[in-house]
């Protein structure tokens, strides 16, 4: 076992397992969550309201590894959403290594060729994360922007959710959200960090080591479109409209909702709860995100929690 050390909270992971050498016999677990931001959600009860705020606010409000673009035609109306969940650490190494496949992909993408590389990078040369099109709704999605949308981020709370917490009275504690706050890892204001955390925190409390399927990464599990919930002009099923355009159906990064030209209607014609698509966070109310995680069974070792929210 190889303790993961963190010099942000707890000194180390007791838990937490290399998955390249020590994943033989360990069982995955998925774990799952909506992709529209719980804490806009909350504050902003009205529909039309938050939708709005999210899509004018990718890079303050998009924090649940789901970001997303909305393409309009001239009349306003919606004619494709792009989502991602792909995180920004392979597009910073493809900038090292390959400037032109960087570009290339950039434009592939976006269904442009406006994308030049000096677009792509600051002044000192390093990638730009957040450059001109891969910073708002508006412009483009490439893979994931907001502060903290990233792999470090996930590993961090998964790894960290491996302590065992216990109360006073020395039984473990079990809250979600009291996980997050008392191991410090994530914002507890968010529907993907407690969640993760809370699964990963169970497995440890059963006594499982615990770690992430290799390659790490964030996928989206699937767009869910309850029966009568949506309507399109001419009845076509709305599911057959959401496309993967990077990974797999299983392990999907990139995924657009578009409907074909030859039907001679737009996504803003599509109605959901009566109400026209105007917003992609309408339909990110309809879609998860996942990461899957390893669980190998710990019997040989006396699973020893830690009093408080000691953070080491």
């Amino acid at each position: 076992m190889h303790p993961v050390y963190n010099p942000r909270g707890t000194k180390y992971c007791p838990q937490w397992f290399n998955n390249l050498d020590q994943s033989e016999g360990a069982v995955t677990r998925e774990i799952s969550w909506i992709a529209f931001p719980k804490r806009i959600k909350r504050d902003n009860p009205d529909d039309e309201t938050r939708w709005k705020l999210v899509d004018e606010d990718r890079l303050g409000t998009q924090d649940e590894y789901c970001e997303w673009w909305v393409q309009k035609n001239d009349s306003g109306k919606v004619v494709s959403v792009t989502f991602s969940c792909e995180n920004p650490e392979y597009w910073e190494l493809l900038a090292l290594t390959d400037r032109r496949k960087l570009v290339s992909l950039y434009n592939q993408l976006l269904g442009t060729n406006k994308v030049k590389e000096s677009h792509l990078f600051k002044i000192n040369g390093q990638y730009n994360r957040r450059n001109k099109w891969n910073n708002s709704s508006q412009t483009g999605v490439i893979h994931l922007a907001q502060v903290n949308n990233t792999l470090g981020a996930e590993i961090d709370i998964a790894a960290r959710a491996t302590l065992v917490r216990l109360k006073d009275d020395g039984t473990p504690k079990t809250d979600d959200i009291e996980l997050t706050e008392c191991s410090g890892y994530g914002d507890p204001n968010r529907n993907s960090d407690p969640h993760i955390g809370g699964e990963v925190n169970a497995l440890a409390r059963q006594g499982y080591l615990v770690s992430i399927t290799e390659p790490a990464a964030l996928y989206i599990k699937e767009l869910f479109i309850p029966d009568g919930s949506w309507e399109t002009p001419d009845g076509t099923d709305p599911n057959t409209f959401w496309t993967v355009v990077r990974g797999t159906a299983d392990t999907s990064v990139r995924c657009v909702f578009k409907v074909p030209e030859s039907l001679g209607y737009v996504v803003g014609d599509i109605k959901i709860d009566s109400k026209n698509i105007r917003y992609g966070g309408q339909l990110a109310d309809y879609i998860s995100i996942k990461l899957t995680g390893l669980a190998k069974n710990k019997s040989d070792a006396n699973i020893k929690g830690v009093k408080g929210c000691w953070l080491g």
